[in-house]
C-alpha cells in the first residue's frame, strides 16, 4: 500500500494505519513534490517518482491519501488512478458511523469523529478527529472537515469545501463549492457564493 503524502497529516494517517486491523502487510510513502525529501519517512521507504509508483502499483495496486488540501488531494487521487492505483478509504477504528450512513471512496475518516443517521460522505472527504456529521446531511467531493467541527442535521457541504476547527454549521444550512468556513466560525445561513468565511455569524472577507 502506499501512502500519499509524508509529512504532517501523513503521520497521523499512519498511526491510524498502525492501529487498524484492517492493513497490513508492505507499505510505502510517495511524495514527488516535497524539496529535499529524504528516502525514508518514520522508518518507511519514501518514492519520489511518479513511474516508480506505476511499477508499485502492480504488485498493490491500493494507495491512500495522506496529505492535506482539496484541490491537491483530488489532483493527485486523479493522477494515480490514471496510472491503475486504487483509491481506498481509511477509517480509525475509534470512529463512529451510523449503519445508516452512506460512504463514498478514498476517505480519511479520523480518529473519534462520528458519522451519523443518514449522512453522506462523497468520494475523498476528510474527516478530521472529533469531527461530527450529523444526520440527513451530505459532505461534498474532496471536502475537509477539520478537528472539533461540526455539521449539524439537513445540511450540505459542497465540493472542495474546508471547514476549519471548532466551526458549527447550524442546521439546514447548504454551502455551495470552493467555500472556507474559519476556525470558530458559526455559519447561521446558507453560502450561495465562493470565497472565506470567518466570525459568528459567518460572513465573508475574501
Amino acid at each position: 500500500m502506499v501512502l500519499v503524502g509524508a509529512s504532517g497529516h501523513a503521520r497521523e494517517i499512519l498511526d491510524v494505519v498502525q492501529r487498524n486491523r484492517d492493513y497490513r502487510g508492505k507499505l510505502s510513502f510517495f511524495d514527488n513534490v516535497s524539496p529535499g525529501i529524504p528516502d525514508e519517512f518514520l522508518g518507511y521507504p519514501i518514492i519520489k517518482k511518479l513511474k516508480e509508483v506505476e511499477k508499485y502499483f502492480l504488485l498493490d495496486k491500493d494507495f491512500i491519501l495522506a496529505l492535506g488540501g482539496t484541490a491537491r488531494r483530488f489532483e493527485i487521487a486523479r493522477t494515480l488512478r490514471g496510472i491503475g492505483g486504487n483509491l481506498v478509504s481509511l477509517i480509525a477504528d475509534s470512529s463512529e458511523i451510523s449503519r445508516f450512513s452512506e460512504l463514498g471512496r478514498g476517505l480519511n475518516i479520523m480518529p473519534f469523529s462520528s458519522i451519523l443517521g443518514n449522512a453522506i460522505l462523497k468520494d475523498g472527504v476528510l474527516l478530521n478527529s472529533y469531527a461530527s456529521i450529523h444526520h440527513d446531511s451530505e459532505v461534498g467531493m474532496f471536502s475537509e472537515i477539520s478537528p472539533g467541527a461540526r455539521i449539524l442535521g439537513n445540511c450540505k457541504i459542497g465540493n472542495f469545501c474546508s471547514i476549519g476547527s471548532n466551526a458549527v454549521i447550524l442546521p439546514g444550512v447548504e454551502i455551495c463549492e470552493h467555500v472556507i468556513i474559519g476556525a470558530g466560525a458559526v455559519v447561521t445561513k446558507d453560502i450561495k457564493s465562493e470565497g472565506t468565511y470567518v466570525g459568528t455569524p459567518a460572513k465573508k472577507v475574501f
